[in-house]
Parts: C-alpha cells; sequence; structure tokens
C-alpha cells in the first residue's frame, strides 16, 4: 500500500491516533491501510477551511499534531490549529518540483497545436512551475488554454500576474470537483 515505508512505531503511532483527512483519496488511502479516519471536511468543502469547521477540532488545548503536507504549503492549518490551543508540527510528505528530466518542445507543440487545450492545476506552485518549464512564451501558451484550478484561492494567485487566463475554477482538487468545472 501507500504507506508501506513508514516505520513500525509511526504505523503504532497512527494506529491509535484520531486522523483527519482533507480529501477523499487521502481517507481511502488511510483506511485502505486500515486505519480509521475520525475528522474529515463535508463533501462540499474539501480543503483546510473545510476540515477545521469539525467539531472535535474546536478545542485543541495542549493536543499535539501533525500534519501531513508538501514542501511548503500554506500556514493556514497550522495557524488556526495554534489559536485552538494545539501544539502542531509538519511532516513533509512530498515536494512540488520540477522533473530533472523533461522535455519541454512536445508541450508547447502539443498547445499550439490545439492538442492540449486544458490543463488542470491542484497548486499554485503546479502553476509556477509549469510556467517555468515552458519557458518565455509560457504566458502566451497557456492564454491559448483553459485553466482548471482547484480552488479560488489558486485563482486569485494566478490572476495577480497580470496575464490573461481562461480559468475554471473548481470546488476543491478531488477528480469530481475539477471534471465539473470543464462544465
Amino acid at each position: 500500500g501507500v504507506f508501506n515505508n513508514i516505520g513500525d512505531e509511526l504505523r503504532r503511532q497512527l494506529a491509535s491516533a484520531q486522523l483527519a483527512a482533507i480529501g477523499q483519496r487521502t481517507q481511502a488511502a488511510l483506511e485502505d491501510e486500515n486505519m480509521f479516519v475520525a475528522i474529515s471536511p463535508d463533501r462540499r468543502h474539501q480543503n483546510t477551511e473545510g476540515l477545521l469547521q469539525h467539531k472535535l477540532l474546536r478545542d485543541l488545548a495542549a493536543r499535539h499534531v501533525f500534519i501531513v503536507r508538501g514542501q511548503a504549503g500554506r500556514e493556514r492549518l497550522k495557524q488556526a490549529l495554534v489559536e485552538r490551543g494545539a501544539q502542531p508540527d509538519y511532516i513533509q510528505a512530498y515536494t512540488r518540483s520540477i522533473p530533472d528530466e523533461y522535455q519541454a518542445e512536445p508541450i508547447i507543440e502539443a498547445i499550439e497545436s490545439g492538442k492540449i487545450q486544458y490543463v488542470m492545476l491542484t497548486s499554485y506552485e503546479a502553476f509556477e512551475n509549469l510556467r517555468s518549464m515552458l519557458g518565455a512564451k509560457s504566458d502566451a501558451l497557456l492564454a491559448s488554454t483553459k485553466l482548471i484550478v482547484a480552488g479560488e484561492r489558486i485563482a486569485a494567485g494566478i490572476r495577480e500576474t497580470g496575464s490573461q487566463f481562461e480559468l475554471l475554477v473548481a470546488k476543491s482538487a478531488s477528480d469530481e470537483a475539477m471534471l465539473k468545472a470543464l462544465g
């Protein structure tokens, strides 16, 4: 499973912890490993703000919380947990980076020829990385596509670049929400 590489001690600690998961896929992966998810947002609000509405996260006085996230994620969840009395720490599970080896030309050609008409972005970092990968023509190339973004926060960041992109904003990063944003 997804959690094969975690140590036995961490697995034991997770088994006795109250687990929270924002997304359905994360919840399913945990449950596939026989780890019960006690805290998750409703399907319409699968984001940090939705998670923070859960009744079990209202009073966290002196509770130790581990936040599993990617490198350099938002601070919103940690700040809110501290305000509620928790002692949060991060466990970095992944990074959002440009692959060491990639070929931009086939992507550029596919966009220019109309073979790529939509680009799905689940983070602002993915947008920045894609722009870097595409080089000097990135904004013109991406302006010829429709960008499907996972939430208004990512859309706002993209709008702040000043470039004119056509944005389709999904309610969350779930497959269902991203596909629904296609219209």
